[in-house]
């Protein structure tokens, strides 16, 4: 008397299949999420390299900061000086009214404009500015913690 098998999972390629797609599951929102956020950096550094291209080199503005529409970021505690009390004026109408966004986490753009330098910075993904405020004659910047931002020599 033979018995055929019947059709169907046995517990152990259950139990398999299960662990498989938890192990998903927890896997794939972490990949997701790093991919978004190197996707949202890269477009910060398109927008901030054409940014710096439109301001030019060399352009002085009456305001030491121009800044674009958005959310204004918080700034780290030992740096509040300058960015807080500059003098701003609306990075869009320095630009010939060119339109302006955001940056990709809807923080405004900032441009510190001084004798030899320009400065364009983003807050990035925590939304506050690491980066200290440049003085006028100060040479090139970097930017800090996690924040993006060029910055450029200019001519006399």
């Amino acid at each position: 008397m033979t018995s055929a098998a019947e059709p169907g999972f046995t517990a152990v390629q259950l139990v398999v299949a299960v662990t498989a797609l938890l192990g998903l599951a927890l896997v794939l929102p972490a990949g997701v999420a790093v991919a978004i956020n190197q996707s949202r950096v890269e477009r910060t550094v398109l927008a901030i390299e054409a940014i710096a291209g439109a301001v030019g080199p060399g352009g002085r503005h009456e305001a030491g900061l121009l800044v674009g529409p958005g959310e204004t970021p918080e700034v780290r505690g030992d740096l509040g000086g300058g960015w807080q009390s500059a003098r701003t004026a609306s990075l869009a109408a320095a630009l010939g009214d060119q339109p302006v966004s955001a940056d990709p986490w809807g923080n405004r753009y900032h441009v510190v404009v001084g004798l030899h330098q320009m400065l364009v910075i983003s807050a990035g993904a925590n939304g506050v500015i690491e980066t200290p405020f440049p003085p006028p004659d100060a040479g090139p910047t970097r930017a800090g913690g996690d924040d993006i931002g060029a910055a450029t020599g200019m001519r006399r």
